[in-house]
This record gives C-alpha cells, sequence and structure tokens, in this order.
C-alpha cells in the first residue's frame, strides 16, 4: 500500500512470470518488458483495475491514519457530542492548502507523435507558495479564507480579486505560525460567533503541516496561463484564482459530503474499514518484521550495566536497531537515532534513563 506498481512495473512482471512458468510469449528480450499492447489488453480483461494518479501522502501520514488513533478521535468525538449536542451548523472544520504561482501539475496537451519535447508555459522554474486556510459548517457555512503570504510586509495589490471578508496575513516562510493561527481563530469567531449557549465544535488537522494541495487550484493557475498568453502568476493573481475555484466548489453539498464520509455527521465510528487502514497496518507488519530481523546483539559488559553504576560502557545499537536497551535493574537506557561507529562507547554521563531524559543527539 503506498507503493503502487506502475504499467511498466507490470508490464515487468508479466515477461518474468512468463518465463519463470515457461510460457511462451513474443515479449522484448533485451529490455525484458511485455509489449504496450498486451498491458492494454491486460487492463481491458480486468476491468477493476485502471490507472490513476496516486495523491502524494507523506509517512507520517500514512502510519498517523491507523486503528488506534482512529478509536481515540471518535472516542474524544462522541465525548464531546455527549457534552452537547451540536447541530450541523455549530460543527467546523478547519484546514490549510498550499497555492503555488506555479501548478503542482500540467494537464495533458495534443502534440505531434515523434516529439522529443512538448514545452508548456509556467511562470517560473519554481513557484512562490502562499498559504491558504478554509473552514466550513457540516451545514455548508464557509469561512472567508485566510492567506498567509511568503512575506514580512503586506501588500495591498496581493487582495485583488479576493473573496469579501477575506483575511490577510504575512509570515516570512508563507506557512503558519503561533501569531497567524491567533488571527486566524479571531477570524473564525467573528464570523460563527460562538457562545457559552451556542459553542461551536472545530475539527482541526492533527498532522503538523496539515497541508495539500487541491486539483481545482492547480487546474486554475493552469487556465489562467492559457488564457493570458504572455503573462504569469504572481502575489497578485492568487487571491482571485482562489476565488475562482473556491465558488466553483464551495457548495452545501460539498460540505455535507464531507462531513458524512469521515464519519462526523451523522456520527458513524464505524465508517472506515480494513481496506482504509491497509497502509498502517502494512507499515506497521513491515517495522515489526525490521525489528525482529534486526534485534541487537549487546556484548556481555553492556548486558551487566546498571543504572546505578558510575561507569558505563556499551556498543552502541545499530542505526536501525531499536532505540531501548533493557538494563538488569529493569530500567531502560534510551539512545536516539543516529549514525555512530560500532567501535564507539558511550561514557557514564550520556546515558539517561527513559523516565528522566534521551540522550542527546549531539553526543
Amino acid at each position: 500500500m503506498g507503493y503502487g506498481l506502475t504499467s511498466k512495473d507490470v508490464r515487468s512482471l508479466a515477461y518474468k512470470k512468463a518465463n519463470e512458468n515457461g510460457i511462451p510469449h513474443p515479449f522484448n528480450l533485451s529490455t525484458k518488458l511485455s509489449g504496450k499492447d498486451w498491458f492494454k489488453q491486460f487492463v481491458h480483461r480486468n476491468p477493476p483495475l485502471t490507472l490513476r494518479q496516486p495523491e502524494d501522502t507523506s509517512m507520517a501520514r500514512m502510519k498517523g491514519f491507523n486503528r488506534e488513533s482512529v478509536k481515540i478521535f471518535f472516542k474524544l468525538l462522541e465525548e464531546a457530542f455527549a457534552t452537547h449536542n451540536y447541530p450541523p451548523s455549530r460543527v467546523a472544520n478547519m484546514d490549510e492548502t498550499a497555492v503555488s504561482t506555479v501548478p503542482t501539475k500540467t494537464n495533458k496537451v495534443i502534440a505531434k507523435k515523434g516529439e522529443r519535447r512538448v514545452a508548456g508555459v509556467t511562470s517560473a522554474e519554481r513557484g512562490i507558495t502562499t498559504t491558504v486556510k478554509f473552514s466550513m459548517s457540516a451545514s455548508g457555512n464557509y469561512l472567508p479564507p485566510t492567506f498567509i503570504f511568503p512575506r514580512i510586509r503586506m501588500q495591498e495589490s496581493w487582495k485583488c480579486g479576493a473573496l469579501q471578508d477575506s483575511k490577510f496575513l504575512c509570515s516570512a516562510s508563507g506557512w503558519s505560525n503561533m501569531e497567524t493561527c491567533n488571527t486566524w481563530m479571531d477570524h473564525f469567531i467573528e464570523h460563527f460567533k460562538p457562545t457559552e449557549k451556542d459553542p461551536m465544535l472545530l475539527i482541526l488537522d492533527g498532522h503538523t503541516s496539515h497541508s495539500r494541495n487541491f486539483s481545482m487550484l492547480s487546474n486554475t493557475v493552469n487556465a489562467f496561463m492559457k488564457n493570458n498568453p504572455g503573462q504569469v502568476v504572481t502575489l497578485n493573481n492568487i487571491c482571485a484564482l482562489v476565488k475562482e475555484a473556491f465558488v466553483r466548489t464551495a457548495t452545501m453539498e460539498t460540505a455535507e459530503n464531507g462531513f458524512k464520509a469521515t464519519g462526523i455527521i451523522p456520527f458513524n465510528p464505524n465508517i472506515f474499514t480494513s481496506k482504509d487502514f491497509a497502509p498502517s497496518d502494512a507499515l506497521e507488519a513491515l517495522a515489526h518484521d525490521v525489528n525482529e530481523k534486526n534485534t541487537p546483539i549487546i556484548s556481555t559488559r553492556a548486558e551487566t550495566i546498571s543504572s546505578n553504576q558510575s561507569s558505563n560502557e556499551a556498543s552502541l545499537l545499530p542505526e536501525d536497531a531499536p532505540t531501548a536497551v533493557e538494563t538488569v535493574d529493569g530500567n531502560q537506557i534510551c539512545v536516539v537515532e543516529g549514525t555512530y561507529s560500532d567501535s564507539y562507547t558511550v561514557p557514564a554521563e550520556e546515558f539517561q534513563l527513559c523516565n528522566t531524559q534521551v540522550v542527546d543527539e549531539s553526543t
């Protein structure tokens, strides 16, 4: 899961299996691949299969979406609903997206066969990224977006074409920080007007970056370049482009389907199946196998270390070994991940118990 096969991978696998099973074939012996026509027929014979463009998903996000985390989320959500009967209009979600002046992907175009290179005009080799915060309620009430430009000082020209009541902020990196989050929260409160008697339940993505690139925004940037030959996308165009994409997608149906698909409203803690957890299950099983395979062999001297001894020496574990070693008295010595020589010995002062402090990575 998360490591899908490309068409070339499938063609290579077909060649390999045909040879292993002694099946006569007309496949290319030099490239060791089946033909493109074979692949087309293979997909035709297997209707459930199709070529898809995978969505970039970080390893942290894959690991984070696991059975235990989802169970905890729905337990907290159930407790929140038990505390107060929140109607759909008082349950909201917030997420971010990164909008670049250079689209993250381009559309295919018609070109003459045999052309080695088909050019597509972009604003620059590397784009300037602006963070945009969105929020909506389960009833379809949308908060005007908040823009965080990668600059120190705001320029009025950047606000051109923005949705009414949008918020405009700056940060050196263009990403969220504590100050921009506090300002956004004021914006949220001003719009939804939560009170003690009529509170709001705000659901945030717990991921550190919680940002995704929406294809609709990339398509809008592509359309701008096509409809305005000779012009480039700058920070002056971002708000107008976001507005164009926003008004086409920010519908009541989109909001209702979003909350329903995640089991929030209506409340459904069993919305996710084993198929949804397959990536995290596979990664967890892989990590377990790696740990089993790489169980470290500790020297006799290291095995007799006691946390009360005044002098300790032990060979450090391999890079991929577990980061905790059991001592004689049952305590664990933590070793921070890093690259070390097998012959390196750890002085006594560098050992710290897990329940007090972790060894500094610089030691």
